[in-house]
């Protein structure tokens, strides 16, 4: 439960204790309840205060930690009516999820996961994180071969773009012609 949440439920009592009492009339020892009460208030007010703590001071008494994320090459399909039939007109790619955030720090665990038709790598060059061709699924049929796993430390704040590391070449199937599009972004938070 927040800090201001449970202040503001014993202000809420103290003030419908109050409003009782005017209503009833007992005020004489109502007063005498909502200065107890008060008191309690007062009192209370002042442990949470000697207590709270910074989101700083969490982070800094945590430490970084390890985190994981499994991102895949998604594709999306676009399909429109044509002659009054459904019919694939085109698709996209992209990295799912888009965006990660981690703190600075922490040690970050990818595992890279290729499920579309063609090669493609996972490359986020201010860390010097490079997957290598990662091949597509009809030149690997065997999941895990088209998964890479690689591990860096998140040294500096800001936000850094990943993407796709292998140019778009048909006769190769390497990558796909939306290449340009397939990025993504690591969001590494100050502390």
């Amino acid at each position: 439960m927040s800090r201001a949440y449970l202040v503001l439920s014993l202000v809420s009592l103290v003030i419908a204790v109050a409003a009782v009492a005017l209503v009833v009339g007992q005020t004489s020892s109502t007063t005498a309840q909502l200065d107890a009460i008060s008191g309690q208030l007062n009192r209370l007010s002042g442990q949470l205060n000697e207590q709270a703590v910074t989101l700083d001071e969490l982070t800094a008494k945590v430490g970084p930690k390890t985190q994981k994320f499994t991102i895949v090459l998604g594709e999306g399909k676009i399909v429109q009516e044509v002659n009054e039939e459904e019919e694939l007109t085109g698709e996209f790619h992209r990295w799912e999820p888009p965006v990660l955030v981690v703190r600075k720090g922490d040690k970050v665990e990818l595992t890279v996961k290729n499920p579309r038709s063609h090669a493609h790598s996972f490359v986020l060059a201010d860390f010097g994180v490079d997957t290598g061709r990662i091949p597509g699924k009809e030149e690997q049929p065997d999941e895990a071969k088209r998964t890479v796993m690689v591990s860096f430390v998140a040294d500096k704040a800001g936000v850094f773009q990943f993407r796709c590391g292998i140019p778009f070449d048909h006769e190769k199937d390497d990558c796909d012609a939306d290449h340009a599009y397939m990025v993504g972004y690591l969001v590494v938070l100050e502390g």
